[in-house]
């Protein structure tokens, strides 16, 4: 009767560590399952960082293009207030010519006069073409500006 006892206590400590290794296997199997969406988690969690630092970066680029846009536009602005300024000089200047011619005062003033006051429309015109292309200039940078923003994707 001992050997039968024996025999059974040894059946069910095989079983028992057959159950044990069956349980040992599907926690090892779980826990490798685990480290695989473990990876997978910090995939996509280091794939939405990039994703993020790429907003921030369009972002910062975007600011800067709209500043760089509205200095050229004041600048663009201040020149035609320039430009506009000497187109009201060329007129006051030729008006007055006009009127001197028109009176004789050219023949009193005296050529010197009538020299000082050419060079001076002549200056005068120079700013205002000066001004004219600077403006001008600055219209073209301003949408090439625009468009290459406008335009501009960032890469995935």
């Amino acid at each position: 009767m001992v050997a039968a006892e024996v025999k059974a206590l040894a059946s069910q400590t095989a079983k028992a560590t057959d159950e044990i290794g069956q349980q040992i296997s599907g926690i090892q199997t779980a826990a490798q399952e685990s480290v695989a969406y473990s990876q997978e988690i910090n995939t996509t969690i280091n794939r939405i960082s990039e994703i993020s630092s790429m907003i921030a970066s369009a972002i910062e680029e975007q600011g800067a293009a709209m500043q760089g846009i509205a200095r050229n536009v004041q600048q663009a602005a201040s020149r035609t207030a320039q430009v506009a300024s000497n187109i009201t000089e060329v007129n006051r200047g030729a008006s007055e010519t006009g009127s001197a011619s028109a009176t004789g005062a050219f023949v009193r003033s005296g050529p010197v006069d009538e020299s000082v006051r050419l060079r001076a429309k002549s200056r005068i015109s120079r700013e205002s073409a000066r001004s004219l292309s600077e403006v001008t200039a600055r219209g073209a940078s301003i949408h090439e500006l625009v468009h290459a923003k406008r335009w501009r994707r960032p890469s995935a």
